[in-house]
């Protein structure tokens, strides 16, 4: 499938030109529509049983469905996904949401130590955030 752009030239108030070519294919179309941010982070101290909540929020056009979650590189097992309060499967966070979506990431957390949250959409854009858990 070839994607064509088209750019419209006035040269003068009775003449357009259109010029037709196509659109890059190395240029993903989502790459405009995914926008979100972890706005902040809370941290449990516990071994084995911590848990990080990332606050996301979604900026874009779409809703972001977040697949993967990664802490310090490490992919994490498990997690959840709350929107208002509710458990989501997928875990898809609206576009604009108030609250945003509170991801509960069940990991060791250890006093004043540094975390490097990763969520990672279903179209494999990454989402970072870095937090230290209070001493």
């Amino acid at each position: 499938m070839v994607i064509v752009c088209v750019v419209a030239v006035v040269l003068s108030s009775a003449s357009l030109v259109l010029i037709l070519f196509p659109r890059s294919p190395d240029i993903p179309p989502y790459i405009t529509t995914e926008q979100g941010q972890i706005t902040r982070a809370t941290f449990t101290v516990g071994n084995p049983n911590g848990v990080i909540s990332a606050i996301f929020n979604d900026i874009g056009t779409t809703n972001i469905t977040i697949s993967t979650v990664f802490v310090n590189n490490v992919e994490q097992p498990t997690w959840t996904c709350y929107v208002n309060g509710v458990a989501t499967t997928p875990a898809t966070v609206p576009r604009y949401s108030d609250s945003g979506a509170v991801f509960n990431i069940t990991t060791t957390v250890a006093a004043g130590s540094r975390y490097d949250i990763k969520l990672v959409s279903v179209k494999g854009n990454p989402f970072e955030y870095t937090g230290t858990a209070p001493s």
